[in-house]
């Protein structure tokens, strides 16, 4: 009889075990966040916004200036543009460029629009 109720029992534990582990995960993961959001309060939207406006260009010219750089076409430039303004995602190469100047963008000091391309 026990030997019955073990080959149930152990199954279940596992299963169990697990669940938990993958609550953890995901609470983890969420303080993780939070303590990340409460240190870089400056978000990559925030900065293409700041940083367009410390060079005094639109954002689409930033999305070009980033898209240059990266050797990207117009027309994939355009569709994450028109992405960006619809739903805040902005593209791998438009990071990059915000995460180059996010010092300089905190300092609110002006760097040199080449440095852009």
């Amino acid at each position: 009889m026990f030997a019955e109720l073990s080959e149930i029992l152990w199954p279940a534990i596992y299963l169990l075990g697990s669940l938990i582990y993958f609550i953890f995960l995901q609470m983890l993961a969420r303080l993780e966040y939070r303590y990340k959001n409460k240190i870089d309060l400056l978000s990559d939207e925030i900065c293409v916004e700041k940083l367009a406006g410390i060079y005094g260009i639109s954002e689409y010219a930033l999305f070009r200036a980033a898209a240059d750089k990266w050797h990207i076409s117009e027309k994939k430039t355009e569709a994450a543009f028109r992405t960006y303004l619809k739903c805040g995602d902005i593209p791998h190469y438009v990071r990059d460029l915000v995460r180059n100047h996010k010092t300089e963008i905190a300092k609110h000091d002006t760097p040199n629009f080449h440095l852009l391309l």
